[in-house]
Order: structure tokens, then sequence, then C-alpha cells
């Protein structure tokens, strides 16, 4: 090996083992300083959802100022009656646990000596029953855990709306302070990156918005027409969960299904519940969604997996809301730099 050849594996060496570093360190920064970057990053995407319509109610006249205030003043409004409708049928539903409880633990335990199971799912069943605590203690872990997060995101949200005061307020005169900080080209070339992602991400989260509420209002009206309680509830949470990719909407089929289980005598219900919630949630997945968003984001459907597993590990339950407008943003970035081009080609779908 040539001295230049020694000279140019000792620099990639280096630079490898920089990045590695500088990987590291963020990691450990984005999870030591976990709730502050939430909380910035969140007042930041909400500031790309509402800008649009703080610049509409601007172009109609209304000083900046007042139609800030009107925005922001809609949003909490929407909050506080989400939240009011959610509280209600979340109560309800606590009250009504103790009954599907019960009812659930005589199931399993018919299911357990019914000869139509395979031996090993009779098993299984035999052996949960043995455990004679009720079954709500034995999942005391993860009710203690969604409390948790409930309580952390209501405390959260309002450090996010001061932020996102200050943010949709800054962001009139962003444009004016890149001419003033940068050459004429430099400045050029930032407005026009910042320009793709807020093109990128603001259509996606109101494309995502819209295709969520569809599948919300889906399924309240099949919970409302097999009369299942709190049909709201279960479209809330499909309307929440959907923004989670795949796995949110997993769980937004299995939760009515489950219940469907208990409240029934035969699976029949709970079958055609499941099928109906399965057919909904993949023609908004997988038609609506992309003919509305076309190839705005034009994201690898397994980075997509592995981002939503990496920020669920780094922020828990908002770090999946989080990962596809954040891939996002990194990988338009990364378009825009010759050094990083091949690596964001390699990101798209």
């Amino acid at each position: 090996m040539t001295t230049d050849q020694m000279e140019g594996f000792r620099h990639t060496l280096m630079a490898l083992a920089a990045g590695l570093i500088v990987l590291v360190a963020s990691v450990y920064l984005l999870r030591e300083f976990a709730g502050l970057i939430q909380q910035i990053v969140t007042a930041v995407f909400l500031t790309y959802l509402l800008n649009p319509i703080r610049q509409w109610l601007t172009d109609k006249g209304l000083p900046t100022w007042l139609a800030i205030t009107v925005t922001l003043s809609g949003l909490g409004l929407t909050i506080l009656m989400l939240a009011a409708v959610l509280q209600v049928g979340l109560a309800d539903l606590s009250t009504k646990m103790p009954q599907y409880l019960g009812i659930l633990n005589d199931k399993l335990q018919r299911w357990s000596e019914s000869e139509r199971l395979p031996g090993a799912i009779r098993e299984g069943l035999a052996a949960m029953l043995a455990d004679d605590r009720p079954l709500l203690e034995r999942n005391l872990g993860l009710v203690r855990s969604a409390l948790e997060t409930g309580f952390k995101l209501v405390s959260n949200a309002v450090v996010v709306v001061i932020y996102l005061i200050f943010l949709m307020a800054e962001s009139g005169g962003l444009r004016r302070r890149i001419d003033e900080a940068m050459t004429p080209e430099r400045a050029s070339e930032t407005r026009r990156v910042l320009s793709e992602i807020n093109q990128a991400v603001s259509g996606y989260l109101w494309v995502k918005t819209f295709v969520s509420a569809i599948v919300g209002v889906a399924t309240t009206l099949t919970a409302h027409w097999y009369q299942l309680d709190d049909p709201l509830v279960w479209g809330m949470l499909a309307f929440f969960l959907n923004f989670v990719p795949y796995l949110g909407s997993l769980v937004a089929i299995v939760l009515p299904t489950m219940l469907a289980l208990i409240k029934f005598d035969t699976t029949g219900p709970a079958i055609q519940i499941a099928l109906i919630l399965f057919v909904v949630h993949n023609v908004v997945g997988y038609v609506v969604e992309p003919i509305l968003t076309g190839r705005r984001l034009d994201l690898s459907p397994s980075l997509v997996i592995i981002s939503l597993g990496f920020w669920a590990w780094v922020w828990g339950p908002v770090g999946m809301v989080l990962a596809v407008p954040l891939m996002s943003v990194i990988k338009i970035i990364m378009q825009h730099m010759d050094a990083t081009k091949g690596a964001a080609t390699l990101m798209s779908n």
C-alpha cells in the first residue's frame, strides 16, 4: 500500500470515528434533554400546521397579532372540546371496566375448556387463569404508564403553546433576517431549502390530519352501528393513533375488536368490526393518503419503520408521532448537501 493510500485510509477512519462520535453524542443529547427538545420540535411542527391559517387571516386584512390570537384560540378551543369528550368517555369506560373484566374472565375460562381450540392455546389460557390476581392488577404497570403519558402530554401542552406563540410571531420576519445574515447566494439557497421543508411538512401534516379525521369518523360510526360503548372515544383514539405509521392503525383496530369480543356472546360482530376497520385503514392509508400527498415526502417504507422504532426509543409516544416529519426534514436537508446526496437518494421510496 502506497503512502497516499495509507493517508487516504487514515482520513477515512478519522471521518468515520468523528461521525460515530457525533452520532452517539446526538443520541445522548436527544435522550438526556428529551422533554425540552420534544416541546420545541412539537411547537415547530404545529407552526407548520397553523401558519397557513395565520397567513390566510393576515391576507384577509387582520393584523399579525390578531391573526395569531385567533389561530391559537381556535386551536385551544378544539383541544379543550376533544379533551372534554375524551375525558367523559374514558371516565364512563373506567366505571364499566370491572364488568368488562369479569365477562372477559368468564370467556377465557370457557375458551380454556373448549376442545375446538388448539391445545397450546388452551394451555396458555389456563396458565393465565391460574394467576389469582385480577386482570386489572396484572396489567397495572401498563395502566400506570398510560396515565403517566397522558399527564405528561397535558403538562407539556402549556409549554408547547408558549413556544408556539413566539415561533408564529417570529416566522413572519424570518426571510428578512436570512437576507441580512447571509450573502445573496447563500440566502437564496437557504430560503429554497426552508420553502421545500415547509411545503413537504405542512402538506404532510394537513393531509395526515384530514385522513385521520376520516378514519376517526368511520370508526365512530362503526362503533355506534354495533352499539359499542362510547363510540366517540374509539373514534378519537383512532384519529390520534393514525398519526403513528403502521402500528397506530393496528392498535386502533384491535381495541374496539377486543371490546366487541367481550360485549357480544358470539365472535361474529367482533370479526365484522375488525374487517370493516381493516378495510377503512387500508383504503385511507394506501389509496386516499398517497393520492393526496403524491410524492411529497417520498420516504422508503423500511426507513419509516426503522425511524419509528428509533424515535419511539428516544422520545416514546411523541417520537412515534414525529418520526415521519422528522425524517422528511432530515432527508430534504441531506439532498442539498453534496456529501449526503447519495444517502438521501437511498432514503427515497
